[in-house]
Formats: C-alpha cells, sequence, structure tokens
C-alpha cells in the first residue's frame, strides 16, 4: 500500500471542509482508502472569483514544483466535471503530461455528456492527451465508449462512503423524511416543496421532512418564502447546511431520504442514506438507476413529476413495512461503496501503470 501513497497525486476542489460530491469524494477518498496519507492539491475552491483564481494558480505552481522535484510520483489523478471545473482542468492536464507523468481524469457530475457534445473541438483533444478515465458507473462508461468513442481505459471506481455511524435516535412517533444537498434549481428541491403542499394535510400530525443545504442568496430566500407561502411550514424544517455530528444524527433519526434531481453523476448523499437503512425516493437520473431499484428500496419518480413525488412520498410515510423493507435493501446494495471495495478499484488502476 506505501507504493500507492508514493506513485500518487491527487488534484481537484479543496476537502478540508468539504461541499459538494466531489470535494466529498476526495475527503473520503483521503480518509478511508488513504489513510490520511494522501499527497493532494487543491486547485478550487469556494468564494469570490478572485479567491477562486488566486487559489488555481498558486496550485499550479505548487503542482509545477511538485512534480518537479518529487520523482516518486508516477500518476496525477485529476478530478474534474462540466464547465469551468473542465476548463480549470486543462491546465493541470497539460503540467502533467510536460513532466511526462500518467493522467488519469476522474470525470463526475451529471451533464458531462451535454458539455461534451457543446464543445467537442476543444474537450476531445484533453480527454485524448490523458492515459484513461475514471467514471462513476457503468452507464457512464457506455456513454464515453460508445457515444463519445473514447477508446483508452476507462475504469468505473464506485463513490466511497464511510461505515455508517449507528446510534439510537429519540422516537418522537414522527416519520422524518430527509433532503440534503444545494439549494438549486437542478436538485429538484423546489418541486419537493411543491408536493409536499398536495400531501400537507396527510403529513401533519405523521412526518416531518428536514431540508439541508446551502444556496445562493437568491435560491435561500426563495426556499424560504416558498415555504411560508405554501403553508408548509408545519412539515417542513430547514435545517441549514448540515455536516459532522448534526448530518449523523439526522441519517439516523430518518426513514425515508428524497432527492428529486433533474441531473446528476452518482450522488454520494445518496449512497449515505441508504448505508443507514432509508428508503429512497429519487429521480433516474444519471447513475441512480444503478443504486436505486424501484420497488426495491425506493421509488423513481420522473424528473418534475410533482404528483408522482408527493404520492411516493406518501406511500412511504403510510407503509411501514415497505418502509423497514427498502430500507433493509438500500443497506445491501451501499455496502458496494464502503471503503474495502473503492480501495480494491483504485489498487487495480493504480498498479497496472
Amino acid at each position: 500500500m506505501e507504493s500507492l501513497f508514493e506513485k500518487v497525486l491527487m488534484v481537484g476542489p479543496d476537502h478540508s471542509s468539504p461541499r459538494g460530491g466531489v470535494a466529498m469524494f476526495i475527503n473520503n477518498i483521503e480518509i478511508l482508502v488513504f489513510d490520511g496519507k494522501m499527497k493532494s492539491i487543491a486547485n478550487s475552491c469556494k468564494g469570490s472569483k478572485l479567491k477562486k483564481v488566486w487559489v488555481m494558480l498558486l496550485a499550479w505552481i505548487k503542482m509545477f514544483f511538485t512534480l518537479l522535484f518529487n520523482r516518486e510520483i508516477k500518476i496525477v489523478h485529476i478530478n474534474t466535471s462540466s464547465n469551468n471545473s473542465f476548463w480549470r482542468t486543462v491546465y493541470f492536464v497539460k503540467l502533467a503530461k510536460f513532466f511526462n507523468r500518467i493522467v488519469i481524469l476522474h470525470v463526475h457530475g451529471g451533464e458531462f455528456g451535454k458539455f461534451y457534445h457543446s464543445y467537442v473541438s476543444k474537450v476531445r483533444p484533453v480527454l485524448d492527451t490523458c492515459d484513461g478515465l475514471i467514471v462513476l458507473s457503468k452507464s457512464w462508461r457506455d456513454v464515453f465508449k460508445n457515444e463519445i468513442g473514447y477508446d483508452k481505459p476507462i475504469w468505473v471506481v464506485n463513490n466511497v462512503i464511510a461505515k455508517p455511524t449507528l446510534k439510537e435516535s429519540e422516537n418522537d412517533g414522527l416519520i422524518h423524511i430527509l433532503f440534503l444537498g444545494f439549494i438549486r434549481i437542478e436538485k429538484g428541491v423546489f418541486e419537493l416543496l411543491e408536493a409536499t403542499t398536495l400531501i400537507k394535510d396527510k403529513l401533519a400530525g405523521k412526518a416531518q421532512i428536514h431540508i439541508c443545504g446551502v444556496g445562493c442568496e437568491e435560491k435561500m430566500a426563495m426556499l424560504k418564502a416558498m415555504i411560508s407561502d405554501l403553508d408548509i411550514d408545519e412539515v417542513v424544517k430547514y435545517e441549514g447546511w448540515v455536516d459532522g455530528n448534526k448530518k449523523i444524527a439526522l441519517l439516523n433519526q430518518c426513514q425515508i431520504y428524497v432527492l428529486p434531481s433533474h441531473v446528476e453523476g452518482l450522488p454520494v448523499s445518496i449512497l449515505e442514506a441508504m448505508s443507514y437503512g432509508l428508503a429512497i425516493v429519487a429521480t433516474p437520473v444519471g447513475a441512480i438507476p444503478e443504486i436505486v431499484k424501484n420497488e426495491e428500496n425506493g421509488y423513481l419518480v420522473a424528473v418534475k413529476d410533482v404528483c408522482a413525488l408527493s404520492n411516493a412520498i406518501l406511500t412511504l410515510v403510510e407503509d411501514a413495512d415497505k418502509r423497514y423493507a427498502y430500507g433493509e435493501q438500500s443497506k445491501r446494495i451501499a455496502d458496494n461503496y464502503l471503503p474495502s471495495q473503492v480501495k480494491r478499484q483504485l489498487l487495480t488502476i493504480y498498479n497496472g501503470f
């Protein structure tokens, strides 16, 4: 295992206080797979445009001197997604190849196919420069192989999650429902609020929906206003951003997880919820159908279908047997995404060079 630590440099967003799927992935890889010994460079951060440019510039300089002086590093593992994330990645791919290092590009996010076809002439040469791609699911491997026609190695590496920290939660007689993600249109959180209005009378006194996440000021104001205007504040509680012990407490308390996203890759948040035995309500986008099986560990509803979303939630609230059975199946599926499995996948890739 020491050879793995010595030969790999991980590049991606700042993961010191991870917010977002890619940062959470890198954080989990460092702690759970590399045992805290990972060599890494953060090439992006949250904050102003000036701060982001400054962090990127410092990262490029740091990577230059790291590759110049550390000859033990053979592989540069770069995490990317669409749009600005990819354009930023270009500079780091070129730098790594300048120093004749192996470059593995790890593609996250659910919009890369659309992004690729919009900028084929600019994106394709970067992909061809890399020595291989890591994707999050078999369906994304098929997209790169069959639709994009990428002919270099493509590996599937599961998103990694920590073993659940299971704790007894106080039983207040309510069914608790969790949404965990950024407050954005694309996450479907506003459809969740609309769906709640259709069943709020049936949820009152039976269920509590916990909305957890942050977003831009406009979307945050929109969320709070909708909760008030739709008169659903009795059943919907906005928790803000949660992590650490608060997140663990909510995952132990809740029985149902809802993520009605418009686009996704393979959401870590769903996997985490599954590991705690939650039944899932989600949309069939990205790789979600590979982990959420309709009427096996939850329900898949069409994007923006508010009625179907409300029906799925209400069914799970009212049917304890289904809720339990789906939760148990969620745990079985989530076992494939625990650290030991992901460590084996990465070792196979790294040791191939």
